[in-house]
């Protein structure tokens, strides 16, 4: 009978930690589904609000204080604010942040073939904690549009603002903008440099080509002392190459890093441009009215000998 009883016990016993097994099983499984459908079920974090162990915390100080140079190409709508032309735009802007949430933004345009500059005017900036950036700049003008906006991302810790305009129907439009030096002279160019550009030709060319879309590539050098030269060039419009003449003339430098280009040679060659990423790169846009709107990224290949 003792033998019996103890035999029952322990099957009971058995069939008690079995059943607790189980229970902690079926829970553990609920526990890990209800964690897999919180994560499937949970709304995407809004823009400007990610993880800060994502970023490590510093994208709200990353529009560092100073002066970016941004390039950008795009089309101008006819509802544009500025008067401007419609059709392809390039544009060279000049943007100081104070680092603080304040900056001031000085545009200029070269519209459908007509160079049009802008006064600086001041506007406001928002940094997310993902390292995008909103920005406004008030219109003096008024009236339906009030101002203009645009969103971007700030890369390279601060070096590069990525950005595209967002004002809806007034221009299609993105820039890349790098740090500009302090200080510049001529001599913060020196050496050659490696370029390419994109953008339209407007007119029958010189060179026997058409209007239409164009790239280009190509090299330029600069003597530090205020001469240029344009060579290399090989220009792909409208469906077909083109070879490029090489260009001469002068360059000149501002103290606040803008550059002026004209050529001494027969073609004409006008650009405006401005130094950034302390003279390693440069952006160019050409200024020939009604024959190119173009943008230019020229970087450095080697120094002067």
């Amino acid at each position: 009978m003792r033998k019996t009883s103890v035999c029952n016990n322990l099957r009971q016993i058995v069939s008690l930690c079995a059943v607790s097994a189980l229970l902690f099983a079926t829970a553990t499984q609920l526990e890990s589904q209800t964690a897999v459908n919180s994560r499937d079920y949970t709304a995407p974090s809004t823009q400007g609000t990610a993880q800060s162990s994502v970023y490590s915390g510093v994208c709200s100080a990353a529009y560092k204080p100073g002066n970016y140079g941004f390039i950008g190409l795009g089309q101008e709508l006819a509802s544009n604010p500025f008067g401007e032309p419609a059709g392809p735009i390039a544009s060279l802007l000049v943007v100081s942040s104070n680092g603080d949430g304040t900056l001031t933004v000085q545009r200029t345009d070269f519209a459908n073939g007509v160079l049009v500059a802008t006064p600086t005017v001041p506007g406001t900036y928002v940094v997310g904690d993902d390292c995008t950036i909103r920005d406004t700049i008030p219109l003096p003008t008024g009236g339906a549009l009030s101002a203009l906006t645009g969103y971007g991302v700030i890369v390279q810790d601060g070096a590069e603002v990525d950005y595209t305009a967002t004002t809806p129907g007034v221009v299609i439009q993105n820039y890349v903008g790098r740090k500009m030096p302090e200080h510049c002279t001529n001599g913060t160019l020196e050496g050659a440099y490696g370029f390419s550009g994109n953008g339209t030709m407007l007119s029958t060319s010189s060179w026997g080509s058409s209007a239409g879309p164009l790239t280009t590539i190509g090299t330029l050098y600069f003597d530090g002392t205020g001469s240029f030269r344009k060579e290399n060039e090989q220009a792909f419009i409208n469906g077909g190459l083109f070879p490029i003449d090489t260009s001469t003339g002068n360059y000149s430098i501002s103290a606040d890093c803008r550059l002026t280009i004209t050529a001494t040679s027969a073609d004409d060659f006008t650009a405006i441009g401005l130094v950034v990423d302390g003279g390693e790169s440069v952006d160019v846009m050409p200024t020939m009215p009604g024959v190119v709107v173009e943008t230019i990224v020229a970087k450095k290949i080697i120094e002067t000998q």
